[in-house]
């Protein structure tokens, strides 16, 4: 089955808990306890899916719920889909019964199957009537495009930059809002969760890619090498990379319209960026403000504007990135409580007479942005681009 669901996001307005269910190949294939409901936001390689619970969750004690997935009926008739799940326990709701998943890295043009899954008590499976989508064509308009020269266009990646160490893994993010955030303190050679904040990527041995806790800015030293010489998920090495300094210039502040293409905001409650693509057409019933807060804080990103994740997946459908505002790691400490974003350049900077080792990078505020050089110790975020 060549379905990648690395990328699907689940969403439930309760703390959760993922876990493994087995399927019952002899449960009905649908059931009143759990209304399987449309797709909607469907693009050439994502589809937001939705549910809808028809009981008294009170009645309960354990109540688990999710959406299969499969590229095939069969599969799906015989439970042998993709399961994205998550478990609410002690009478805890969900907002309305509803729920919702995010399913992203799907196949341009294929048909997909999909069906609601209820677990209750953890012992009975009840299954949603099955439906189907079809993914659409690549946008073939442009409209998710970035210009970083006169003569050059990109595709942003669809979220920051991660890193499990103990596999020695890469890929992106789930969904572009995401950030480790305190996560990256337990950096270590060891550690089996993921980090998104790096030393800048140099080809000294101890300081590889930046995941690296030394506080010594000796320690990155060397020639940049370019995390995307990776392979990142199931794409291939060298298909993804870092933007320049004049690149970052361009897309933020030199290309046509540039400062109506850019504003800081709030999205699902992360504060950060919003860069929008050259072709920009504002979707109906979305309002966007470009610009900044007069004021300096992290509450100033919701002041100025707000957007929820209905919202956003419309946005996103029309080519809006998000840069999460996912703060600086210093050693094993991470600092910035959502007060700003870094964003590294390929570009080191060259100081005469000094033997600090620099490199240029991206960075906003609620009431700002600009292109400097960081120590390149400091841990920052990292956000892809692929030339077309």
């Amino acid at each position: 089955m060549t379905l990648d669901m690395k990328r699907v996001f689940y969403i439930v307005f309760v703390t959760i808990t993922f876990a493994f269910w087995g399927c019952d190949s002899n449960t009905p294939h649908s059931s009143n306890k759990v209304v399987t409901g449309v797709a909607s936001e469907v693009t050439s390689c994502s589809a937001v899916l939705s549910a809808t619970l028809k009981i008294d969750e009170s009645q309960y004690r354990n109540i688990g719920v999710g959406i299969m997935l499969a590229e095939t009926q069969e599969d799906l008739v015989s439970r042998k889909g993709e399961l994205v799940n998550g478990t609410l326990t002690n009478g805890k709701r969900l907002e309305g019964g509803d729920f919702m998943v995010v399913v992203r890295n799907l196949l341009t043009e294929k048909q997909y199957f999909y069906c609601a899954v209820l677990f209750l008590n953890n012992q009975d499976y009840e299954y949603g009537e099955i439906k189907t989508f079809t993914t659409t064509k690549t946008p073939t308009t442009g409209k998710t495009l970035f210009s970083i020269s006169k003569s050059q266009k990109v595709l942003f990646s669809p979220g920051n930059l991660q890193y499990q160490a103990s596999a020695k893994k890469w890929r992106f993010a789930e969904n572009q809002w995401e950030c480790v955030g305190q996560g990256n303190e337990n950096i270590s050679t060891k550690y089996d969760g993921w980090i998104d904040l790096f030393g800048w990527s140099t080809s000294a041995g101890t300081a590889a890619y930046g995941v690296n806790t030394s506080t010594e800015n000796k320690h990155y030293s060397g020639d940049f090498v370019d995390w995307g010489n990776n392979r990142i998920g199931d794409d291939v090495p060298d298909l993804w990379r870092t933007l320049s300094y004049d690149e970052w210039g361009y897309v933020v502040y030199k290309r046509p319209n540039a400062e109506s293409l850019r504003g800081i905001a709030q999205v699902n409650g992360i504060n950060g960026l919003i860069l929008l693509p050259d072709n920009w057409l504002c979707p109906s019933g979305i309002t966007f403000k470009s610009g900044c807060h007069a004021d300096y804080g992290a509450e100033f990103y919701a002041d100025y504007q707000s957007f929820s994740i209905e919202q956003w997946a419309v946005l996103e459908n029309e080519g809006a990135v998000f840069l999460p505002a996912a703060n600086v790691r210093i050693g094993n400490k991470v600092d910035g409580n959502g007060l700003y974003g870094n964003y590294w350049s390929s570009s080191d900077v060259i100081i005469v007479g000094k033997s600090y080792n620099i490199a240029s990078y991206l960075t906003f505020y609620s009431d700002g942005s600009h292109i400097a050089g960081s120590f390149c110790e400091y841990g920052l975020s990292v956000r892809l681009v692929k030339d077309l």
